[in-house]
């Protein structure tokens, strides 16, 4: 009887032991895991192509080859590639850190109030290159001409008022001293003269170092349709069209000199009601105007600039300008925000002015980077067991910027248990000799489920045009892929030969090896494929071996046709799930997996002149009384593959693992 489990569903089984699916639509995948520039830690990373590669995890790494062997196999005829990046962990724990930068504000028209954290600003990816995104959300800036001295201020004298608007929430800032304040700008009286609500000062800004920036964006200026009593908490307005619940509205009245900012929280036709009362009657005759208050705001990274994002808002109840949906929901732009709205008040939560706020503390994590960080581990679900989260497919899987034996044998076993396709390296610098006891004696590598091939190979630097040396994995992945997907050919196919083992994008082999049947007679007896240069074909993979030294699946074609048939039909069966354990089930089961098995059969993937010579589906032997009463239906079905003059069986239960 087959492994009892927790929950309905269906499994694959071969040789009695727990197997996976696949879709029979794509072999050109691969996982991979490695060191990237950006990217989250830990997480799988869905990758189309090396321009994809770039936007999401960067460019090369120095000393790491994920870049040139992910440029390998797509170039070589890879579709898609999940990666996982990896780190140091501690205790399950990475050591890779998130860029931040914390932006303090502070409520209008009160000076040297204290600044309170309002708005945290994270890279939303770990690492160093975090440390280069800039923030800036500067509309005008200008430096005072004359200085202001202590007591009431109602104008400022700049250079330039370009820029600058009615409305606008400004900043004067004495760069000698911790004095600042804000205001809000009444009028812009002319080329260098602005108006603003009146505020008393306690220090002197000398000209020579103050400055007088602005961030405020306004979505809506309007007037009052009516005079407004003091006491009251609610305006008629000319025009609501922006304004929304959780919009922060500075009420401007320039002919009394004063401002007070106030936070919406309702909007009944032009009618707009404030969160507290206020002291002031406003009179429609004074041009009294309603002007929204939001900010813009840039990110700069690798010296370009990313958005603005525009009209942002720090009040959770606007939904459609609040700074966490608009900015959260583009990771484009390489951030990620929190409002600290436990910090500070509504009304004194719009961040600083920024320019070119730069980010800090991010860190790649490779300090003390060890083998157990590319094995990982199941418990914390890092390393191989990143790809935990995967649905079980068909996947090809490369490691290559660890070639330790360690994490080789982890791989290959973990591509056992997940039923997928390890393609391993030898490291740097091996003879022959040396190569085979690696494999032999040293790491001890024996699997049907990968490959290992020798030597590693040299390509040109397609960012540098200089000759680099790298593993061979991502080369030979991207042949697999080419000749498995290609029509007329398919995962029976060896990818190998002259005609179809020709590997593109390499410019040399790492020791120059030429044809030389002597080496090949080291090399294929011990299970590892040689690459060598055939004139007039170029450089070829040699080999079809699997790492299995008992034979049983020694040719990779085989292996290979395997996994495809079985994950195919597990695949195409999730129907067969809580049917009724009967003949009108098993003629349908029977049925289905023979038009699988017939195509299989006609592509020429499996020996036999008759589909009976071909394949087996036994729906009968596997089931009994004490099978049914487990609520569990087995499928025998057998497979002449190419090389082997035997059948070779899987089973196939309705009632294990999930669909």
């Amino acid at each position: 009887m087959a492994e009892k489990r927790k929950s309905p569903g269906s499994t694959a089984l071969e040789n009695i032991q727990a197997a996976s699916n696949i879709r029979p639509s794509d072999l050109a995948r691969m996982w991979m895991i490695g060191v990237a520039e950006r990217g989250q830690v830990g997480e799988v990373i869905t990758i189309d192509s090396m321009p994809d590669y770039v936007k999401k995890i960067g460019g090369p790494v120095t000393g790491y080859y994920s870049y040139y062997c992910a440029e390998a196999f797509f170039n070589g005829g890879g579709s898609e590639i999940k990666f996982v990046r990896t780190a140091h962990y501690v205790a399950g724990v990475s050591q890779a850190a998130k860029a931040t930068k914390i932006i303090q504000g502070y409520n209008a028209l009160v000076e040297d109030q204290a600044k309170v954290n309002t708005l945290k600003v994270d890279a939303w990816f770990e690492g160093d290159l975090g440390n280069s995104i800039k923030l800036n959300s500067l509309k005008a800036e200008s430096v005072l001409t004359t200085q202001l001295v202590a007591g009431a201020i109602t104008g400022l004298v700049v250079v330039s008022t370009a820029g600058f608007e009615v409305g606008d929430i400004v900043e004067v800032n004495n760069a000698n001293s911790v004095n600042y304040f804000r205001s809000v700008v009444t009028e812009v009286t002319d080329a260098t003269n602005l108006k603003i609500a009146s505020v008393t000062i306690t220090q002197t800004f000398p000209i020579t170092v103050s400055t007088v920036k602005t961030a405020s964006t306004h979505r809506n200026k309007t007037e009052m349709s009516n005079n407004y009593l003091a006491g009251v908490s609610k305006m008629v307005v000319a025009n609501v069209t922006g304004l929304s619940v959780g919009s922060i509205v500075t009420i401007g009245d320039p002919t009394n000199n004063r401002m007070e900012v106030k936070k919406i929280t309702r909007i009944d036709s032009n009618e707009i009601t404030f969160d507290s009362v206020t002291s002031n009657a406003y009179n429609i005759a004074d041009d009294v105007l309603i002007v929204s208050q939001e900010f813009n705001m840039s990110v700069i990274y690798a010296q370009v600039e990313r958005g603005p994002f525009n009209y942002l808002s720090m009040a959770v109840e606007n939904q459609k300008d609040y700074i966490e949906t608009k900015i959260n929901t583009s990771s484009n732009y390489f951030i990620e925000v929190e409002d600290l709205d436990g910090l500070e008040d509504d009304l004194g939560d719009i961040p600083l002015v920024m320019e070119d706020v730069v980010l800090a503390g991010g860190s790649d994590g490779l300090s003390g980077l060890t083998d157990s960080d590319f094995a990982g581990s199941l418990a914390y679900e890092n390393g191989f067991f990143a790809f935990n989260s995967v649905k079980d497919d068909f996947y090809q899987i490369i490691c290559v910027d660890n070639l330790s034996k360690t994490v080789q044998k982890a791989m290959y076993q973990y591509a056992e248990d997940r039923n997928i396709w390890a393609v391993g390296n030898i490291q740097f610098g091996k003879t022959i000799d040396e190569a085979v006891d690696f494999v032999v004696n040293d790491a001890i590598l024996n699997t049907q489920y990968g490959e290992i091939q020798y030597p590693n190979i040299k390509k040109i630097n397609s960012l540098t045009g200089a000759q680099i040396l790298v593993p061979a994995s991502g080369h030979i992945a991207g042949l697999n892929a080419k000749v498995w997907k290609t029509v007329g050919k398919g995962p029976h196919i060896q990818p190998a030969g002259t005609e179809d083992g020709v590997i593109q994008d390499i410019d040399d082999l790492e020791n120059n090896l030429t044809d030389k049947e002597s080496n090949r007679d080291k090399l294929d007896p011990n299970r590892i494929n040689s690459l060598y240069r055939f004139s007039p074909w170029g450089i070829l993979q040699y080999g079809i071996n699997t790492l299995d030294a008992s034979e049983t699946l020694s040719q990779k074609g085989e292996r290979i046709t395997f996994l495809y048939a079985e994950h195919s039909i597990k695949n195409g069966t999730p129907w067969v799930v809580f049917k009724n354990i009967d003949s009108s089930t098993k003629g349908r089961v029977r049925r289905t997996i023979r038009t699988f098995l017939k195509g299989l059969w006609e592509s020429g993937a499996l020996k036999g002149l008759t589909e009976e010579e071909a394949f087996i589906i036994d729906v009968k032997s596997g089931n009994d009384a004490a099978t049914e009463a487990a609520g569990e239906f087995l499928t025998k079905i057998g497979l002449a593959t190419k090389k082997a003059g035997e059948f070779v069986y899987f089973e196939f239960s309705k009632n294990l693992n999930q669909v």
